[in-house]
């Protein structure tokens, strides 16, 4: 199973934080991230998670208009930014039986804790600025011995790496 783990793109800074859209820069961000992967990356994607953030919404509907996915795209209560990772890496883990492979798109601090539950490393640090993107790989499923399995880091793409 791969985990896409997505944070949303540069919001405009409003207030209700909830209700944030995507400015004009953060709608670029994902377009360019977007054009930036192959979309053969993405083939066993079965599910779409994003935040109920409009920002999140926002990062999600772009990104899987512009990549082509055709699955289900879910609004989850369960990953906003003040959620347990390890609430979030239990519905992971629950999910990999299936084999398939699942987009989150969602926020700080949550994505920068989840990834570091997954890797299960205290010393492991990968920084989500806006628009980033990571690849966890599970290498070994979930057992009563390691409930979230044992994940390695494929790949991390930031918006500086793109724009370069």
């Amino acid at each position: 199973m791969k985990l896409f783990l997505l944070r949303h793109a540069t919001a405009k800074e409003t207030f209700p934080d909830e209700d944030r859209e995507l400015s004009d820069y953060g709608v670029a961000q994902v377009i360019k991230l977007a054009e930036s992967v192959s979309n053969n990356l993405f083939e066993n994607i079965a599910q779409v998670w994003h935040s109920p953030f409009t920002r999140a919404r926002q990062t999600s509907d772009i990104f899987v208009q512009k990549t082509n996915l055709n699955c289900p795209v879910l609004t989850s209560n369960e990953i906003i930014p003040t959620a347990y990772p390890e609430e979030v890496a239990r519905m992971i883990a629950g999910l990999s039986c299936f084999g398939a492979d699942l987009l989150i798109v969602a926020h700080n601090p949550l994505l920068e804790s989840l990834t570091r539950t997954l890797l299960g490393k205290k010393q492991a640090c990968v920084t989500f600025k806006t628009s980033t993107m990571a690849c966890l790989n599970m290498i070994i499923p979930p057992s009563q011995e390691n409930l979230f399995g044992e994940w390695t880091l494929e790949f991390l793409i930031s918006p500086e790496i793109i724009n370069k």
